[in-house]
């Protein structure tokens, strides 16, 4: 396993697992816990869950019934659209602590920016829950440079981590000079570019690019493997999600092999600037291509 040091010296697991709609939006039960046990199993140790997932039980549950120690998961959750605001975001920080059953959580993020007097208040909860040693690291989710700008025209803490959508169709090269002046981290989700929940077909999504494949051959790798390697050797963050005990085991198996700088490059040249999902047709309607 690779981490990655985040600016505030924490360190987080390069590699982790989604949670998002895992059976579904808003399950949280048995076959969630045990799809979250499966891929502890498998060696994850990084979980990301979100208050708007409402699966933080079935995520606490796994932890525990997996009997590794608490200290050796990195867990990240998020504030809920409907929690923004200083009272609302220290509530649904309590909260995230009480439905995981633990004592801190190692990174708690604002899910999305919805607007500047929303996000800016929120932010402040965030760091005193970090004063406060609830979490360890605070930061984002889903904001683009001018809403980091924005954050940091009142943040006394710098964003640890921004996660994201991002894969190599949408290599976020403008977030990334952001990113970099303020030394965070970015962390990709929907890495492959796909998931049931998108509006597209899977012979649109990077997963199925000719050049991909190509690599992955070379490699004697699948081209998800060769997509979450891409964007780790770019020290960027993943996050993918799966429900298949095979798929789950194989997007683990990534540290056996490095890209060559030609093959990075050949997927770097990939970029469309063109995002995929439906959130950001809610959220950034100035955004459509």
């Amino acid at each position: 396993m690779i981490n990655f040091k985040l600016n505030d010296g924490n360190q987080m697991p390069a590699l982790g697992y989604g949670t998002g709609a895992i059976d579904g939006w808003a399950s949280d039960n048995e076959k969630v816990k045990d799809t979250i046990l499966e891929a502890i199993n498998a060696g994850y140790r990084h979980i990301d869950t979100a208050v708007a997932y409402e699966n933080e039980k079935s995520v606490g549950k796994a932890i525990i019934e997996s009997g590794v120690n608490r200290k050796d998961f990195f867990i990240t959750s998020k504030v809920a659209n409907t929690d923004h605001g200083y009272d609302e975001t220290i509530k649904s920080v309590q909260g995230s602590l009480e439905r995981l059953q633990t004592d801190y959580i190692d990174l708690y993020l604002i899910h999305w920016p919805i607007k500047k007097s929303s996000y800016q208040p929120t932010y402040k909860a965030l760091e005193e829950a970090k004063s406060k040693g609830w979490v360890k690291s605070i930061g984002v989710s889903n904001f683009y440079p001018k809403d980091i700008e924005g954050l940091m025209e009142t943040a006394q803490i710098k964003p640890a981590v921004n996660q994201l959508e991002l894969n190599p169709y949408f290599a976020q090269k403008e977030m990334a000079e952001v990113s970099k002046k303020y030394e965070t981290i970015m962390t990709a989700w929907s890495p492959m570019g796909g998931g049931a929940w998108m509006q597209k077909s899977i012979e649109e999504m990077p997963i199925s690019d000719r050049i991909i494949k190509e690599i992955a051959k070379k490699h004697d790798k699948d081209s998800g493997q060769v997509i979450l390697r891409w964007m780790i050797q770019n020290g960027v963050s993943v996050i993918p999600k799966s429900e298949k005990p095979d798929r789950i085991k194989s997007n683990f198996e990534i540290f056996d092999f490095e890209l060559t700088a030609d093959e990075m490059k050949q997927i770097d040249n990939l970029d469309r600037g063109i995002f995929i999902t439906a959130p950001y047709q809610i959220f950034y309607p100035d955004l459509r291509k």
